[in-house]
């Protein structure tokens, strides 16, 4: 397995999160109503009324349209130019978006975001990981069979605990949360 290196990727992810909660605490002084990115409770009860086929279709055209987008933009671009970017961009919007639980849910906000980012997120972010430490995508690097399989099957395996572990959540656990 590929060793999670220290570098300046994640010091950046870290620092744009860092960053963004500032941004939002310093937008929500302005009094800024950001309260649209609290998942409403009555949104949640529609989805789950939709039935678990609606939820898991979802959740799997998403993450194949995803999948699709960074592979094609780390073939073009080269995989590690697309990860620092991507690892940048998630560390901002985990930033933008654990402020605005936290402002408006208190700690059960904290507790929502973790609720639902794991298990699921791990294997999304373990997938990229392994795409920059292999080199997989970068520009002029022969496609592997077996490389892009792992690739495939780490994005799956978090696909499928998304697939259990929110239609589970959303339907059990959501309502008391944030009521």
């Amino acid at each position: 397995m590929y060793e999670i290196k220290l570098n300046s990727t994640y010091f950046l992810s870290l620092l744009s999160a860092v960053i963004v909660c500032i941004m939002f605490n310093l937008f929500i002084k302005n009094e800024i109503d950001y309260s649209y990115m609290i998942l409403d409770i009555y949104d949640v009860n529609n989805m789950v009324s939709q039935g678990k086929n609606i939820i898991i279709t979802t959740i799997v055209i998403n993450r194949l349209k995803q999948m699709v987008l960074l592979i094609i933009l780390m073939k073009a671009f080269g995989g590690k130019n697309i990860y620092n970017i991507v690892m940048m961009l998630l560390g901002g919007v985990l930033g933008f978006v654990l402020s605005a639980q936290i402002y408006y849910l208190g700690l059960s906000g904290v507790l929502i975001i973790l609720a639902y980012i794991f298990p699921h997120y791990v294997f999304y972010i373990l997938a990229m990981v392994y795409e920059n430490n292999s080199g997989l995508f970068e520009l002029g690097n022969k496609d592997n069979i077996k490389k892009i399989s792992t690739f495939v099957m780490i994005f799956t395996v978090g696909v499928i605990f998304e697939c259990l572990f929110m239609t589970f959540f959303l339907k059990n656990f959501h309502q008391y949360m944030v009521s």
